[in-house]
């Protein structure tokens, strides 16, 4: 076995470390391409009318978050793409990915795995829980004990023409994923009980862990591989040009975290800014307005709870000289005013000093 691999680092992101992700926004992939470090990590998402519930664990930590809807739901999908390969698991409910320039629906069984470097963003309403199953190019190349390949069916080649169809071997700007539409919806599927199987041997960790993941992995992919239990297509699509300054918008606008000038975006994009309002609507549904009022109010809300800063020192931080237009804005996204915020999250906070995980378990 590589040893590089048991030994490897938790994931983390573009220089964003993924506690303060998860404890500000839960959301994780709040940067534009999220790195993986380590070879297998999964993420839960459940989201409720009330709360978004985030739990993850790569093998060496793990962490649960609960986060109120209305301090996340005015914030549009983020549109990312990543170092590794990712599988979705719908595992109650529905929801719409945008890959590439198309959006695909997936229901409660269904399963998406995307190539490496794709880009996609999820578009996720309430009542719905997805779990994200990441895994690195090494997880696949560099064990010889398990040739992933010589399990599959012999007349099935979509698996290994996916993973053989990376960034470097297809034509410039193709991009591929895989669908699994469950054939029946009866019970808890195969590959789900694969998935928590995997999680739970991540959360252990205990001696033999990569060997165990690795024969699980094997296993899920074979699963997934059977026409009676999953009607299976391959996809390829190609990238289109305005989604590279869709996601240079959106890493400006979480770079900075405050309001800023028509002239400076312009002058960092080379573009001008009504066709980029146009091009980001297109994409994410959102203004370039709104959407930066958002990060802004989610910075604020941040730093009333992690700093003690005063608030007119807060607002003047992302960009509001004006007190009163800002807790004109701040209450219309958290329908409280930021003195008020302050004081309730932090008693919150000392009445639960350590919530437990409780999800997901």
């Amino acid at each position: 076995m590589n040893r590089k691999l048991y030994q490897s680092k938790p994931f983390e992101t573009e220089g964003i470390n993924v506690f303060d992700i998860a404890e500000r926004l839960a959301r994780v992939n709040a940067s534009d391409c999220r790195r993986a470090t380590g070879p297998v990590s999964v993420v839960i998402q459940e989201h409720t009318e009330d709360f978004l519930h985030l739990s993850l664990c790569d093998g060496i930590q793990s962490l649960c978050r609960k986060v109120p809807i209305q301090e996340i739901q005015n914030h549009p999908p983020i549109l990312h793409k990543h170092n590794y390969y990712e599988m979705t698991f719908v595992l109650r409910g529905e929801v719409d990915i945008r890959i590439e320039d198309e959006v695909h629906r997936y229901r409660q069984g269904d399963v998406c795995l995307l190539n490496r470097n794709t880009y996609h963003a999820e578009q996720v309403c309430s009542n719905v829980t997805l779990a994200f199953l990441c895994f690195s190019p090494q997880m696949m190349v560099e064990y010889s004990g398990y040739p992933f390949a010589d399990f599959y069916p012999k007349n099935e080649m979509d698996f290994t023409h996916f993973f053989e169809s990376d960034c470097e071997n297809c034509p410039e700007g193709t991009k591929s994923f895989l669908e699994f539409r469950r054939c029946t919806q009866e019970g808890q599927g195969a590959a789900e009980e694969l998935l928590f199987r995997i999680r739970q041997e991540l959360l252990l960790h205990q001696p033999g862990c990569m060997y165990m993941l690795y024969g699980l992995m094997t296993r899920l992919l074979f699963t997934l591989a059977q026409a009676e239990c999953y009607c299976r297509q391959y996809t390829e699509v190609k990238t289109a040009p305005d989604l590279d300054l869709v996601q240079k918008i959106q890493q400006y606008v979480e770079g900075r975290r405050c309001r800023f000038s028509r002239k400076e975006i312009e002058e960092t994009l080379h573009y001008n800014r009504d066709y980029l309002n146009r091009i980001f609507r297109q994409y994410t549904g959102f203004t370039l307005g709104d959407y930066c009022r958002t990060v802004c109010m989610e910075e604020a809300a941040h730093r009333l709870l992690h700093t003690s800063d005063t608030i007119e020192q807060i607002a003047a931080q992302v960009g509001f000289p004006n007190r009163t237009q800002f807790y004109r804005v701040f209450q219309q996204y958290y329908h409280t005013t930021p003195c008020m915020y302050r004081k309730t999250k932090r008693q919150e906070a000392e009445q639960q000093p350590s919530e437990a995980c409780d999800a997901f378990v």
